[in-house]
């Protein structure tokens, strides 16, 4: 892998578009935890937004051509996509077997590099397989609020703010 060097002043200009946090905040989560650079794919996508049971309704979040990127590993699959220059939201995550923590171990490993970059996590709860699985999705909002994430009653969206320690 080569390395580039950039000025500060190039990276604060990089640093500026949402699409290249969210690379680089991929790219440092496959270096510090060891998966595969080649299993990682990016997309800029025309997404329909997020669907999910909302107070009894269907909600739908409104993005539209979100720069998507996703790592495809043997166990998990994980898709991150841009938000602001500080936030980065996780589109989907999926444990392949599920009930072995490995979703688990993947949002921690996500939380824990977004403490060291000092950078926000938004996601929008949603049982991708039933959307009106009431019961799986309320399972899905308390395991992301015990995992650190914060919500809103006026808002299906859950957030995590960085716990950044300047060392």
């Amino acid at each position: 892998m080569t390395k580039i060097e950039l000025t500060t002043e190039e990276l604060g200009k990089f640093l500026k578009d949402p699409k290249n946090v969210v690379q680089m905040f991929m790219g440092a989560f496959v270096e510090k935890y060891g998966y595969d650079h080649n299993k990682v794919k990016a997309s800029i996508s025309e997404t329909k937004g997020t669907e999910t049971m909302w107070k009894g309704k269907i909600w739908n979040s409104t993005s539209t051509n979100t720069g998507l990127i996703g790592l495809q590993h043997p166990t998990f699959n994980l898709i991150l996509s841009e938000n602001t220059t500080d936030c980065i939201e996780v589109y989907m995550i999926s444990a392949k077997k599920q009930g072995r923590g490995i979703g688990t171990r993947v949002m921690e490993q996500v939380l824990d590099l977004a403490d060291e970059l000092d950078i926000d996590v938004t996601l929008i709860p949603t049982p991708y397989k039933n959307k009106d699985d009431m019961n799986y999705l309320s399972f899905l909002r308390k395991w992301y609020y015990d995992l650190g994430f914060d919500h809103s009653q006026f808002s299906p969206v859950m957030k995590y703010t960085a716990q950044y320690e300047n060392c």
